[in-house]
C-alpha cells in the first residue's frame, strides 16, 4: 500500500507471475506517506470488514483501517516492494477489446483443459482477437477464440498460465482489454469497467515458431 504522487491511493499485489494494481481513494493529509508491505491475510481482514467507506493510516510499523466502529490493524513487513508499475511497457505490438462473457467463458472451458501441473496454454492475440489452445493426455485439447470488438497491431503469439487469465475473467466486469509486446514482455490487461484497476500477467516461454 502507496501513494502515487502524492494523492492517489494505490494497492498493489504480485505473486512472481501476476501482478495487479489498483487506485482505492485520495491522500487527505499534507504529510509524506510512507509505503507498506502487509502480509495477504492482513488484506483478506481489511476486505472482511463491515460497510462501505474505510479510512486508511499508514505508519512505519503498521497499516490500521477503520469503518464506523471496526478497527483492523496489521503490522507491516520490512522490505520494499518492486516497482513493477512504472517499469510496465508504455508502447505495445498489439491492442485488442475483448468482450467480457465471451472473454470469460472462454477462460473457464480453457481452465479445464490446461495441463494441471504447469497450466499453460498457447495464446494468440491479434487485432482480429483472441485465439486459445490447452490441452493435457486425459482431457484432450481444446481451442477456443474470441472476436475482438477492436483492435490494432500486428499478431502475437506466447504461453500463458491459464490461470492468471481465468482469476481476471472472474474479477472483471466490463469488457477486457489486453495489450502486449512480443518476447517476455508482461501482457497489460485493464478491465473497461474500472480505471482504476491494472492486472499484468508475464509469458511462461517464448513460444516457438508454428507452435500454434
Amino acid at each position: 500500500i502507496g501513494c502515487r504522487d502524492g494523492k492517489d491511493v494505490i494497492v498493489e499485489a504480485a505473486d512472481g507471475y501476476r501482478y495487479a494494481s489498483r487506485m482505492v481513494g485520495k491522500y487527505e493529509s499534507n504529510k509524506t506517506v510512507p509505503k507498506a508491505l502487509i502480509p495477504l491475510r492482513s488484506v483478506s481482514k481489511f476486505a472482511g470488514l463491515p460497510g462501505e467507506g474505510y479510512v486508511l493510516g499508514i505508519s512505519n510499523a503498521y497499516v490500521g483501517v477503520k469503518n464506523g466502529s471496526c478497527i483492523a490493524y496489521s503490522r507491516t513487513n520490512s522490505g520494499d516492494f518492486p516497482d513493477v508499475r512504472s517499469n510496465l511497457p508504455t508502447k505495445f505490438d498489439v491492442v485488442v477489446r475483448l468482450d467480457r462473457d465471451e472473454f470469460t467463458r472462454t477462460m473457464s472451458v480453457a481452465q479445464v483443459y490446461a495441463d494441471e501441473s504447469y497450466r499453460s496454454s498457447e495464446v494468440e492475440i491479434s487485432p482480429t482477437g483472441m485465439k486459445i489452445k490447452a490441452n493435457t493426455g486425459g482431457s484432450g485439447e481444446y481451442v477456443g477464440r474470441i472476436k475482438a470488438i477492436k483492435g490494432k497491431g500486428k499478431k502475437v503469439e506466447f504461453l500463458l498460465d491459464s490461470k492468471g487469465l481465468a482469476d481476471f475473467a472472474a474479477m472483471s466486469k466490463g469488457h477486457v482489454t489486453m495489450a502486449c509486446k512480443e518476447g517476455l514482455n508482461p501482457i497489460v490487461m485493464k478491465d473497461d469497467s474500472d480505471k482504476d484497476f491494472v492486472y499484468v500477467v508475464w509469458p511462461l516461454v517464448k513460444r516457438k515458431e508454428g507452435q500454434l
